[in-house]
C-alpha cells in the first residue's frame, strides 16, 4: 500500500475593492499523475473562490477580511491505478470545512463544480485565445 502526501495552502486577502488569492502546492516526490490532480485542483479553488465568495463571507465570518488555510490530502493506492484520498479539518467550524467539501466534490468530479466554473469563466468574457509573444534579443 502507498500513500503520499500534498499540502495546498490558499492565502485570500479581501478589501473593499478588491480580492487575491495566492495559492501554494507542496508536492515534492508525488507521482506525475498525482501531481496533476493537485494542478487541477489548485486552478479550480481559485475560480470557485472568486464565484462563491459572497458564499463564503456570508456563511463564515471569519473569512470576510480573508483567510490563510493549509490543506493537507493522504493518497493511497488502490486497485489498479486508482487512488483514494483523504483529508481532515484541522479546524472544524470555519471555512477550512467548505473547501474541503469543496475538494471533495472536485475530486469527485461533481458537475455543479464544473457549472459554477463555467458560469464564471463566461462572466469574465476572455478571449478564446491567448496570444503569447517571445521576446526577441
Amino acid at each position: 500500500m502507498t500513500i503520499h502526501s500534498a499540502k495546498l495552502q490558499l492565502v485570500v486577502t479581501a478589501d473593499k475593492d478588491d480580492l487575491n488569492i495566492k495559492t501554494g502546492i507542496d508536492c515534492y516526490g508525488l507521482p506525475h499523475q498525482l501531481k496533476e490532480i493537485m494542478s487541477d485542483l489548485l486552478v479550480k479553488f481559485l475560480v470557485l473562490i472568486r464565484s462563491t465568495w459572497f458564499y463564503i463571507t456570508d456563511n463564515y465570518a471569519d473569512a470576510e477580511n480573508g483567510f490563510d488555510v493549509t490543506l493537507t490530502f493522504h493518497f493511497e493506492k488502490e486497485q489498479g491505478d486508482d487512488w483514494s484520498t483523504s483529508a481532515k479539518s484541522t479546524h472544524p467550524g470555519t471555512v477550512e470545512d467548505l473547501l474541503l467539501g469543496m475538494a471533495k466534490m472536485i475530486f469527485q468530479e461533481d458537475p455543479i463544480i464544473d457549472e459554477l466554473i463555467e458560469m464564471e469563466l463566461e462572466e469574465l468574457d476572455l478571449p478564446e485565445y491567448v496570444q503569447h509573444f517571445d521576446p526577441t534579443c
